[in-house]
């Protein structure tokens, strides 16, 4: 009958089975380096029981490391302060690994033009590099500013806005 598999099939398809169960999973060891800005990210991740650990150091242009490991995440740098994750929430450092703004948002973006997109709950809004709210969260969805400006979404509606919040294309 059509779609019927024959006995050396069966048997085919059970080995390939097998091979496939018994085979053991091994995660690699995976290291990355990214250059920006005049630093050298190195990130190492490496499987510890259930569970993925990402190691990050961050050198300087001598070599000498310039941050040690001690977040869950980092991004590389982008206008001088680079994302990190500690825990479930985002903030930014310097280049000598100073926490210039706490970890306190839900997700937080790269800095563009000056000012960088957070997720504070469920609405998106910008900050500036000392950490100050610029446009206050209120938006579903937001997009880095280019050319100053930004897209931005409100329910299924999107739109653009000035660097000061401006509505200047309605959604």
């Amino acid at each position: 009958m059509p779609g019927e598999q024959t006995k050396e099939g069966k048997e085919k398809k059970a080995q390939e089975d097998r091979r496939s169960e018994s085979k053991e999973v091994k995660l690699p060891m995976y290291s990355e380096v990214t250059r920006r800005e005049g630093m050298v990210k190195y990130s190492l991740v490496q499987r510890a029981s259930a569970f993925l650990n990402s190691l990050v150091k961050n050198y300087d242009k001598t070599g000498k490391i310039a941050i040690n490991p001690q977040f869950d995440l980092a991004d590389d740098f982008q206008e001088g302060l680079a994302r990190i994750k500690l825990g479930d929430k985002w903030g930014y450092i310097d280049k000598n690994g100073k926490r210039v703004i706490n970890p306190q948002f839900e997700d937080a973006k790269d800095f563009q033009e000056g000012l960088a997109r957070v997720q504070l709950g469920s609405k998106w809004g910008y900050i500036d590099k000392n950490g100050n709210r610029i446009i206050n969260p209120q938006f579903d969805y937001a997009w880095d500013f280019k050319e100053g400006l930004a897209g931005i979404q409100l329910g299924d509606k999107y739109g653009y806005i000035d660097k000061n919040g401006k509505i200047v294309s309605k959604p």
